[in-house]
């Protein structure tokens, strides 16, 4: 009791912390409604839709008219405000660019479990002594110009290789392929370091120059668009070539509104949940009975097993103003198992042929699993376990740099006799993450001690060091 009473004034502080950043607290579910701003360059700038087709041209009017639009937009976004009256939901900038922002931070998450927390597309190459590989190499996503980001669909393909040649394919351990799902809530939200209110002079002083580029650029490209023969004389390629340099102004604008306003973003927060179900997944064993290998029986068994599972992961990142970042993933998982999964050390195995009484032919050293069963068992086991990530800012003036730990802890059912065969996994990293002109992270090379143990189970505990590549394959 003495203990909690110990605790409180920290979790009162913690507690005050959190009520006291809630005004400056904007979430994605917050722009729901539409992106009025971007609906209105459209129109201001004739663009056609498939409802109404719109032959007008822009002209250097229309271009000021927006560019003036524009440079007043921040006082009150995509209509939330009245009057200039700054009020708490108020963004600092358009809907789309906001949720353009949350897609490209998102998807540049490489710190996470492939199975549990990975984003979208991604790559991971596992060296460790029992090497892996997992890619996302599909994907379906939610469209921030239309809607909150926050649905991904991905279809994903993993597998273990044995020990010996983790570049010989065809000899693999177990193989998947599975779909995954990812929802991410509304409580995602970025915090500003002030109220919109204090921080809008600002940002009109530092986008009023991207703005004034963006146009004269798009003053000539339209100019050009418009006063073209080939363009007059053909409607279709008119509109289809005016729409697509109204969306690339529209795309250039919503880049300054990220680029000006990232300085005032205090932390951003991520809240989404992962399920995965592997469809397709399969594992290969080959096994020699302990006590037909004493008679000289070197025939070795080989099963292929059918091993499909499901998994469900709660995950949270924030990312803070000065660069760091914490993330924590919780997870659980049903999967169908056999005798020999999660067993990884298989044994050096030295097969030969008696020639005669006097000489014996050795074969080619193989790796196989000696037991002390005939028939591989079969049933479905509960799993779960957590990881922690926390980066830390070590930046130069001419070069972003991070470095980072992470400490995972797993337990995975076992098939035995025993009652609650375990094996738990601890698992402690250094990650070293290299960064791009903009910071973000082009890769991931994670550094990791792993100790496993086994609990009502006949296997040595054993331990190993690894390393472990993290690559996202889209960022935009």
């Amino acid at each position: 009791m003495k203990k909690i009473f110990f605790l409180l004034p920290f979790f009162c502080s913690l507690i005050a912390t959190i009520c006291k950043g809630q005004d400056y607290k904007i979430l994605q579910d917050q722009t729901k409604n539409g992106s009025n701003t971007i609906d209105s360059i459209k129109q201001m700038l004739h663009y056609s839709s498939k409802k109404q087709t719109n032959m007008t041209c822009p002209d250097t009017t229309d271009l000021k008219n927006v560019k003036k639009f524009l440079e007043s937009a921040p006082d009150v976004k995509d209509g939330i405000g009245r009057n200039s009256q700054i009020l708490k939901t108020d963004r600092m900038v358009s809907d789309y660019a906001f949720r353009k922002l949350i897609k490209k931070n998102f998807n540049n998450v490489v710190l996470g479990n492939e199975s549990y927390s990975k984003i979208s597309r991604y790559a991971t190459l596992d060296l460790s002594d029992h090497p892996s590989f997992s890619f996302s190499p599909y994907y379906f996503e939610s469209d921030p110009l239309y809607a909150p980001y926050k649905n991904i669909f991905s279809v994903n393909v993993a597998g273990k290789l044995n020990d010996d040649d983790f570049f010989s394919l065809s000899d693999w351990r177990d193989l998947s392929g599975s779909f995954s799902y990812i929802h991410m809530f509304n409580s995602t939200n970025y915090k500003t370091v002030g109220k919109p209110s204090t921080l809008k002079d600002k940002y009109k002083c530092k986008i009023r120059p991207l703005l004034n580029e963006i146009f004269e650029n798009h003053e000539k490209k339209f100019a050009t668009l418009c006063k073209s023969d080939e363009c007059k004389m053909n409607e279709d390629a008119l509109i289809e070539s005016k729409n697509e340099t109204i969306d690339a102004l529209v795309e250039a604008y919503t880049d300054a509104e990220i680029k000006v306003a990232e300085e005032y973003w205090k932390n951003k927060n991520f809240f989404w949940i992962k399920a995965d179900a592997k469809i397709l997944a399969f594992d290969r064993v080959q096994f020699i009975q302990s006590e037909l290998l004493q008679n000289s029986n070197y025939q070795k068994q080989e099963e292929i097993i059918y091993t499909p599972a499901i998994s469900f992961a709660l995950n949270y990142l924030t990312k803070n103003k000065n660069n760091s970042s914490f993330l924590l993933t919780t997870w659980i998982s049903l999967q169908e198992k056999h005798s020999l999964s999660e067993v990884f050390s298989s044994d050096d195995f030295q097969p030969f042929h008696q020639v005669n009484d006097s000489l014996i032919q050795l074969k080619t050293k193989e790796e196989v699993f000696i037991t002390d069963f005939s028939e591989v068992k079969k049933k479905s086991t509960l799993d779960y376990g957590f990881r922690l990530v926390a980066m830390g800012d070590i930046s130069s003036p001419n070069r972003p740099r991070q470095i980072g730990a992470s400490f995972q802890f797993s337990r995975s059912g076992l098939v035995h006799t025993d009652n609650y065969p375990s094996l738990f996994k601890t698992e402690i990293g250094a990650i070293l993450p290299f960064l791009g002109k903009d910071g973000e992270s082009e890769f991931n090379l994670e550094i990791f001690y792993r100790w496993n143990i086994y609990s009502n189970f006949p296997n040595d505990n054993e331990g190993s060091f690894g390393l472990r590549f993290n690559v996202p394959i889209n960022s935009n």
